[in-house]
């Protein structure tokens, strides 16, 4: 049997060495080894021990770590809390931190330009400033588009007359009133002071329908004129009909009003006569003197 030769202590002891110095040449200026691991870790600052503790390196990834009852080390680059540490409080860049957020001053329309600063309603955020959005103008304090806003046309304060709408930053007539006259806006198709052409006034009995005076319901053009058959005792019933002296003109009919002494109501287009003298109703309503008579005391009797 063949007996194993073990190599001297002092052989290990060399080969450890070597080891040593590899894992330790690998690591920065700022790095260690560790013999229990192999690995490259960082020395982020030291802690003094208190009562009862040993001053060592804190080895952390945070920025900061106390030893057991003892003060707080001086504080590594970067990186999260490391055990018992705190948290970093830094925000990127263009980023503020506003309370435990990081915000976009200049964009946030809460904290525009600084920490809580809030744009009002309609506002928005641009480059740290409180704006108006994009098309619309700031016109004492109010955000309005100058394109359609009739009290701010095409610049602030500029009002548009009465009637009239802002489009596209020019004053004009709308849909419902298109026409303009005498400064301001109305429809020739049915303004009885404009009809169908500025100035054109219908008269008091019409109205204007589609640029022409007509007659208002109830009355019929006589003569020119606009007229209610019913009651007028110059068109009675029809145009021209007048009635008669003593008697009224009631629905559409010549009712004397005038009675005795030879006054005769005889319905219809006539109306109120005197019997006694009139040569169409001569005693009566139907009786009319031939020629060469005339009616007295209700007789037609031969002229003189």
């Amino acid at each position: 049997m063949r007996k194993q030769i073990l190599p001297p202590a002092a052989s290990l002891l060399g080969l450890l060495a070597v080891l040593i110095g590899a894992i330790a040449s690998s690591c920065t200026a700022n790095q260690s080894d560790c013999l229990r691991t192999g690995e490259c870790v960082t020395i982020e600052g030291t802690a003094s021990g208190g009562p009862g503790g040993n001053n060592a390196a804190s080895v952390s990834s945070g920025n900061s770590a106390q030893g057991a009852g003892g003060s707080a080390g001086q504080g590594g680059v970067g990186g999260g809390a490391g055990q018992g540490g705190m948290g970093g409080g830094e925000c990127s860049s263009p980023k503020i931190l506003c309370g435990t957020a990081c915000v976009d001053a200049m964009l946030d329309p809460g904290n525009c330009g600084k920490c809580g600063t809030t744009c009002p309603p309609g506002r928005l955020c641009s480059a740290g400033a409180c704006v108006c959005p994009w098309g619309m103008k700031d016109c004492d304090g109010i955000c309005v588009d100058t394109k359609i806003d009739p009290a701010n046309c095409n610049g602030c304060g500029i009002q548009c007359l009465q009637d009239m709408v802002c489009d596209q930053g020019n004053c004009a007539c709308g849909a419902a009133k298109p026409d303009p006259c005498n400064g301001a806006c109305t429809n020739f198709d049915s303004d009885s002071s404009n009809c169908n052409g500025c100035g054109i006034a219908c008269n008091m009995n019409e109205d204007c329908n589609m640029g022409t005076c007509t007659c208002k319901p109830g009355l019929e053009a006589c003569s020119n004129d606009c007229t209610n058959l019913l009651i007028d005792a110059q068109n009675c019933g029809i145009c021209d009909n007048v009635c008669s002296a003593g008697s009224s003109c009631i629905f559409g009919f010549c009712i004397c009003t005038m009675l005795g002494m030879g006054w005769t109501d005889c319905l219809g287009t006539v109306g109120c006569v005197n019997i006694l003298n009139n040569e169409d109703h001569c005693g009566d309503c139907s009786t009319t003197c031939m020629p060469g008579k005339s009616c007295e005391y209700g007789v037609c009797i031969p002229n003189p």
